[in-house]
């Protein structure tokens, strides 16, 4: 096990967003279920993409470090993931295609966007007091409501969403959202 932990805890979605000063794009990378979102500079509505497992087991970075899990995978599980994607325009890099490699690259141009955001899938998770789903679209909304890009802006963006939901609002996944 690296690090001393144990594989399981490759059990899980893993997203990752970074940045190069000297390169133009800022890129988003990931294994399993989840949305990345971006906010335009210009105002204009924000770039979302998501992959969804529907029958809830996406394929986790674990299934990487073992034949025998892959197997397992295919086999209890075809892929039945979902990809959705608000510009058809926008150019992805890597694999799209679930049963080649499951993993998923992203490129955004940095005059174009000034936020890219990972999100669990938690973020679809959300009810209100009549248990009735919260849009998608209004939780990114809120998510990217961001006024001042330093320091823990999302934290404290996040902080204030959830202080600031309506009496009776709650999620029943984890939600979890980084971003550069």
């Amino acid at each position: 096990t690296a690090l001393g932990l144990p594989s399981t805890c490759l059990d899980a979605t893993l997203m990752v967003a970074f940045s190069d000063p000297s390169s133009p794009f800022a890129y988003a990378h990931w294994v399993g279920d989840g949305s990345v979102i971006a906010r335009r500079k210009d105002g204009g509505d924000p770039l979302v993409y998501q992959v969804v497992y529907p029958d809830g087991m996406p394929f986790y970075p674990n299934y990487y470090l073992s034949k025998d899990a892959q197997d397992h995978f295919s086999v209890a599980k075809p892929c039945r993931a979902t990809y959705s994607c608000n510009d058809p325009e926008h150019p992805r890099i890597g694999s799209w295609d679930p049963y080649e490699r499951y993993h998923y690259w992203l490129s955004f141009d940095k005059d174009v966007y000034d936020i890219v955001a990972l999100l669990s899938d938690g973020a679809q998770s959300f009810r209100d007091k009549d248990n009735v789903p919260i849009s998608e679209d209004q939780v990114f909304k809120e998510v990217l409501a961001v006024k001042v890009v330093t320091g823990e802006f999302m934290a404290r963006r996040c902080k204030r969403f959830l202080a600031n939901c309506a009496p009776g609002v709650t999620h029943y996944d984890d939600f979890s959202v980084g971003a550069l």
